[in-house]
This record gives C-alpha cells, structure tokens and sequence, in this order.
C-alpha cells in the first residue's frame, strides 16, 4: 500500500512540476503563410489558432504544430498553445503573431463569368470533402517542388477576373508553366486520395501525405495512378497538360492545410 501511494504521489508532483516550453515559433507570417510551432511538453498538447483548434504531432521527441493563415487575415493575432494535464487545469501559453499585409495581383481571364463551365454540386462535394479529410499518419518526408524543370507563371492568391473585372476566383495555388507531357512527381510520399477528370480542373490528383496536408496537381494531359495508392517522389503520377479551364501547357501545384489553401512557393520550404 505505501508502495502505491509513493507511486501515485509521485505521478501527481511530476504532473505539478512538469510545464510546457514551447522552443520555437513562426512569429511574423503573411495570408497563405503556414505558422510552425515546435515545443516541448510530457503531456498532450493543442493549439488553438484563428478560431480554430490544432494537433500537434510527435516528431523526433517533441511536438510539432502547423496552423495554416487564410487568405483575407492580417495583424495582430494570438496563438495559444494548451498543455492538458491530468488530474489539473490545464495550462496555457500564449504567443502573439504578426500576419503581415501582402499584396496581390490581378489577373485578367478571357472568358466571361457567366460562360464558365458548369460542376456537378456532386463533385465540388467530393473536392471539399477530401481537401478536408486527411489521415494522422505521417507519410511525408522532406517536400519538393514536382516538376524537374519549370517556369512560375501564376502566384498564390492571384485575383482572377473576367474581361469586365468581375471576381472569378481567388488563384488557390501556383502555376508551373513546363512542356505537354513533361513527368509530374508527388511533391512528397503520401496517399492518392480522389482522381477526377473536372470541367475547371482538368485531370487531377489529389494526394494525402498525413497530419492535415494534401497536395493538388490540377489540369494535367495524363494520370498514372489511382486512388488507394501509396506513391513516393520517385513515382511517376501523371504528365504536364493543359485539361479544364487552362491557357496553355501548365501543372496547377496546390496546398492544403486542414482544408485552407496556402502558398505552395512557401509550404513546400516549411512543411
């Protein structure tokens, strides 16, 4: 009995004692940034970012969050990491961070707004739902860009508009201009999750790589793969194309972070 009760008591004042640290954080970040948390604790942790709650994950003994900006945030916002405790009230600490102003550009898409081809409610269902859905297992590895040889030719969060400036969409990822038929690789190891052949995006792939984070390659001339497959960066998942609503020979990369569309250009450096 005294054996327990010397185990139990020192369970509870490790409990008391032990407090989270966070080490390291994004402070400064723009609309379409990803904001990295990494801290240290002996309990689990959540962030809660935007109005929105976060897991961390365990990565090389520590926990690692990463929180997604949307577009259309800027200033002043607070990041509060909670560490929960058994047997006690949980303890918070809280971080400010800086969403910094950014700029866009504008866009002209010669096609009026109302002569845009029509989708299914079926399949915009299907592309929210997966953009959304992601597993916690860690597939991926280091990202990279998924194209050997390419040209940028659109920004994240371009301003698209039709010939009478009225808003189309907002561009919810990057532009890779490269040669019809030129190889497309996953931007890193991960799941095919929906292929679709959609009258906007063309031929594409979505692919889950584990913890929040999918991956978008839209507007592709041939896929190579199918959904259940697990793919690494060596594998070849289609060819470069201009299908769906497209201009000329192009991948379309997006990046989605719990289902918020953020800056490839800079997810592909922080992930």
């Amino acid at each position: 009995m005294i054996f327990f009760r010397t185990l139990f008591f020192v369970f509870f004042f490790s409990c008391w004692l032990s407090a989270a640290e966070i080490l390291n954080f994004t402070k400064y970040t723009f609309p379409g940034g990803v904001v990295k948390v990494i801290a240290r604790s002996s309990h689990r942790l959540r962030a809660f970012f935007l109005g929105k709650t976060y897991p961390f994950f365990k990565e090389n003994g520590v926990f690692v969050a990463r929180l997604p900006v949307p577009l259309g945030i800027e200033g002043k916002t607070s990041l509060v990491v909670e560490e929960r405790i058994p047997f006690r009230k949980n303890r918070k600490i809280e971080k400010e961070i800086v969403v910094k102003a950014k700029k866009f550009r504008t866009s002209v898409i010669p096609v009026e707004r109302g002569k845009l081809p029509s989708v299914s409610k079926k399949e915009k269902m299907s592309v929210r739902k997966k953009i959304r859905e992601s597993t916690k297992k860690r597939f991926f590895g280091k990202f990279s860009y998924p194209l050997k040889k390419y040209n940028v030719t659109s920004e994240f969060g371009v301003k698209r508009v039709d010939k009478n400036g009225r808003v189309l969409w907002r561009h919810k990822g990057v532009d890779l201009a490269a040669p019809a038929g030129a190889p497309v690789f996953p931007a890193s190891r991960g799941k095919v999750s929906l292929v679709l052949n959609s009258p906007l995006m063309g031929k594409s792939i979505f692919i889950d790589h584990g913890q929040g984070i999918i991956s978008v390659y839209m507007h592709l001339g041939r896929i190579n793969v199918k959904t259940g497959e697990i793919v690494t960066e060596k594998d070849e998942i289609g060819e470069v194309g201009s299908s769906g609503i497209s201009t000329g020979s192009h991948l379309h990369l997006g990046i989605y972070l719990f289902g918020v569309p953020v800056d490839p250009v800079y997810a592909l450096k922080i992930l």
